[in-house]
């Protein structure tokens, strides 16, 4: 006897079933400023990529995501309409960090100084991106991180969560997303 694929009520997706937009019409993003619609624009190529390839939008002067309105991670119908919130990281606080250390994300500290003041060592970044968490690294990337902090005469007492290891790695692990 037959077994029925199918039945009615809800469809799940399983991971050899591929859906494909079969529909006339591409797809366009409803872009809005200050509450009024952004018109699509036809820019020609060839200067575009003179621009972008000339470096007159340098990577690290490029505006970041700094929130949106549906959170990260949230799968969306096609369609839906995301704001995304973008400034420069040059004006991004740094006080923004929730448990920063106060001895890196200072009042007037921005994202930009955190990554310029302490990861500007390729070892250091390489560092902070490898690991989620401070106790998650080893002993002796404990110890380098110490030293590198050291260096820049930023305090560490483990008696104070805004001065322990933990919140000065999260400070650094939280720029180096914006960097």
């Amino acid at each position: 006897m037959p077994t029925t694929r199918f039945s009615s009520g809800t469809f799940r997706k399983s991971a050899d079933v591929q859906l494909v937009d079969l529909s006339e019409k591409a797809a366009s993003a409803k872009i809005v400023r200050e509450g009024l619609n952004v018109p699509p624009v036809k820019l020609d190529d060839a200067a575009l990529d003179r621009f972008v390839l000339e470096d007159l939008i340098k990577p690290d002067e490029a505006p970041r995501v700094v929130s949106q309105s549906v959170k990260a991670g949230t799968k969306v119908p096609r369609g839906t309409e995301v704001d995304l919130f973008l400034a420069p990281r040059q004006s991004i606080p740094g006080k923004l960090i929730p448990g920063s250390h106060r001895g890196i994300a200072k009042e007037t500290t921005t994202m930009e100084d955190i990554v310029k003041a302490h990861l500007a060592d390729r070892a250091m970044r390489e560092r902070v991106a490898k690991y989620d968490s401070f106790e998650e690294m080893p002993e002796i990337e404990q110890k380098a991180f110490h030293r590198a902090l050291e260096e820049r005469d930023i305090e560490i007492d483990e008696t104070k969560p805004d001065l322990n290891s933990d919140s000065a790695f999260r400070t650094m692990k939280t720029a180096l997303a914006f960097g």
